[in-house]
C-alpha cells in the first residue's frame, strides 16, 4: 500500500474523511451483541439456585446484569460520539488516571481486597475493579501511541519496547492474581 493510500485510509478511520454519517459495523455489532447475551445467560444459569436461595428472587443477579449492561451500553454510545482526535489529545492524562488509580488501591482504606486481590474501590455501594478500567486507558494510551509513533514503530525495536515496557509495568496489577509469581507468567503470558 502507497503512503498516500495509507494516509487517505487513515483519514477515513480517524472519521475526517466521513461526514457527518454514523456508520456501525453490523458484524461487530452482531458480534459484540452475541457475547452480551451468552454471557447474560450464563450469569442467569450460574445464578438462579443461589439468587433463590439468598434473596427469594431467582433472577435478582440477571436485573442486575441487565442493568449495568444498560448503563454499559450507554456508557459506549456517549463514548462513541467522542471525537477520536479528542481522545488521542487525552491519552496522556488518561494513562496518568489509570496508573494512579492502581496505585490507589494500594493504599490501605482505600483499596478492598476481595479474595486476596486488591483491586478494587468502594464507590456508591458497590464495588468497582479498578483493573479493568485501567486496561481500558492503557489500550487508549497505546494507540495513541501507535498512532503518533508509526514509523518508529515499523522502523526500529526501540520503538516497540516502550510500549511494551509499558505493560510490563502495569501487567501485575492489571493482570495476574494474587500469589501468581513471576516463574509462571512467560508460560501463561498475559492477554492484556
Amino acid at each position: 500500500m502507497t503512503t498516500a493510500a495509507s494516509a487517505s485510509l487513515m483519514s477515513f478511520a480517524r472519521g475526517s474523511g466521513r461526514g457527518g454519517a454514523v456508520h456501525l459495523d453490523p458484524v461487530t455489532l452482531a458480534l459484540a451483541l452475541g457475547i452480551v447475551l451468552l454471557g447474560l445467560v450464563m450469569v442467569t444459569s450460574a445464578s438462579v439456585s443461589i439468587a433463590s436461595q439468598e434473596s427469594g428472587q431467582p433472577f435478582y443477579y440477571l436485573e442486575r446484569q441487565l442493568l449495568l449492561t444498560l448503563i454499559g451500553a450507554g456508557c459506549a454510545a456517549l463514548l462513541f460520539s467522542v471525537p477520536t482526535e479528542l481522545i488521542e489529545r487525552a491519552a496522556v492524562p488518561l494513562l496518568a488516571i489509570g496508573v494512579g488509580l492502581l496505585v490507589i488501591v494500594l493504599v490501605p482504606g482505600l483499596g478492598h481486597a476481595v479474595n486476596g486481590s486488591r483491586r478494587w474501590l468502594r464507590l456508591a455501594g458497590g464495588n468497582f475493579q479498578v483493573s479493568e478500567l485501567a486496561r481500558v486507558l492503557v489500550l487508549i494510551y497505546i494507540a495513541s501511541y501507535a498512532v503518533r509513533r508509526e514509523t518508529q514503530l515499523r522502523e526500529s525495536l526501540a520503538g516497540l519496547v516502550k510500549p511494551l515496557g509499558l505493560l510490563f509495568a502495569v501487567r501485575r496489577p492489571c493482570c495476574s492474581p494474587p500469589g501468581l509469581d513471576f516463574s509462571s507468567w512467560p508460560a501463561r503470558g498475559c492477554a492484556m
